[in-house]
C-alpha cells in the first residue's frame, strides 16, 4: 500500500493542486509573472523555446531539457519513493511556471528554469490549443 495513513486535508489539497491547475484559467494565461521562480528566463521567441525544449545540441549555458526532467522524476520509479511526499527543485520550478501561466521549455545551467510566454501567441492563428473554444 502506498499510503499507510490517510492524508490530512492540507496534504490532500497539496497533492491535488497540480490536478486543479489543469482545469484552471491560469494555465497558459501568462497572467501571473510575479509567481515565476527567481532567476527564470522568459522567452517570447517560439522557435527558441522549441529549440531549448527539443534539441539535444544546445548552447553551453543550457542543459538538455529531457534529461533534466528525467532526472527529476527518476526517484519516483522506485516504489519506496511513493511513500513520502517530497518536492524536487526541478518539479517545484515546473509547477511554479505552470501556476504562473507560462510554458516550461528548458533549464539553464546554474539551476534556473526557462519558460515561454504564451501570451505572444494570441491572435496569431498558430493553431494553439488556447485558440480553440472550450
Amino acid at each position: 500500500m502506498i499510503w499507510e495513513t490517510p492524508l490530512s486535508d492540507h496534504d490532500l489539497s497539496w497533492v491535488l493542486e497540480p490536478v486543479r491547475l489543469l482545469f484552471s484559467e491560469r494555465l497558459f494565461s501568462a497572467a501571473h509573472p510575479e509567481a515565476l521562480p527567481n532567476g527564470t528566463e522568459v522567452l517570447t521567441d517560439l522557435d527558441r523555446a522549441m529549440l531549448l525544449e527539443n534539441s539535444q545540441e544546445l548552447p553551453r549555458e543550457y542543459r538538455i531539457w529531457q534529461d533534466v526532467q528525467a532526472n527529476a522524476v527518476s526517484p519516483f520509479y522506485c516504489t519506496d519513493a511513493y511513500a513520502t511526499i517530497s518536492m524536487d527543485p526541478v518539479l517545484e520550478a515546473l509547477f511554479q511556471v505552470y501556476h504562473a501561466g507560462f510554458y516550461p521549455c528548458g533549464w539553464r545551467r546554474g539551476n534556473h528554469i526557462v519558460c515561454f510566454d504564451p501570451s505572444v501567441l494570441e491572435g496569431h492563428g498558430t493553431g494553439c490549443l488556447l485558440d480553440y473554444p472550450v
